[in-house]
């Protein structure tokens, strides 16, 4: 009987410290995934700011874009073919001969002469989503002033700014490329 009673405290010897190794081992893991855990979360909140201010700095180059492009025009239509395609004409005072030409550009309907802003990549973007919604009568109207770019759903009713390709899905309108 003690021959049995020693392989059994040898035995319970053995499996307590296995038991105390793998007891050593799960908490060294568990200290490891914790870390690991405070990292991800580290590198979550820096991912973050930087989105943030990769948007804010995005805003920021778009904003200037477009106020370098405000005393720029674009004429176009079948009185400008012997120059074949569109032409950014020169830098208008943004006060007097530039407003006075965007507000009297309606008066040149069937001259087959069309005066646009000069739009940003996505601003041109929006415009030509908005435009695409209109041929399909998903709103009334698409325009812009100063750069920036709206539209009307009816034709008496409030104009509604777009800002950004989030702003155009927001409002479940398709975007074009």
């Amino acid at each position: 009987m003690s021959s049995i009673s020693k392989d059994l405290h040898e035995f319970r010897e053995i499996v307590a410290a296995e038991i105390s190794a793998l007891n050593d081992r799960v908490r060294d893991l568990e200290r490891h995934v914790e870390e690991r855990d405070n990292e991800v979360a580290d590198l979550t909140r820096d991912l973050a700011a930087a989105r943030s201010d990769i948007k804010a700095l995005q805003e920021r180059t778009e904003n200037a874009e477009m106020n370098s492009r405000i005393p720029c025009l674009i004429l176009s239509g079948g009185a400008m073919a012997s120059r074949r395609k569109a032409v950014l004409g020169a830098p208008l005072p943004v006060d007097g001969v530039r407003d006075q030409l965007m507000s009297r550009r309606l008066e040149l309907k069937g001259q087959d002469l069309f005066i646009n802003e000069s739009l940003t990549a996505g601003k041109s973007q929006i415009y030509r989503s908005l435009l695409e919604a209109k041929k399909t009568q998903m709103i009334y109207t698409v325009f812009t002033r100063w750069g920036h770019v709206f539209f009307k759903s009816e034709k008496f009713g409030t104009s509604t700014r777009v800002d950004s390709i989030e702003k155009l899905r927001e409002l479940r309108f398709p975007v074009k490329q």
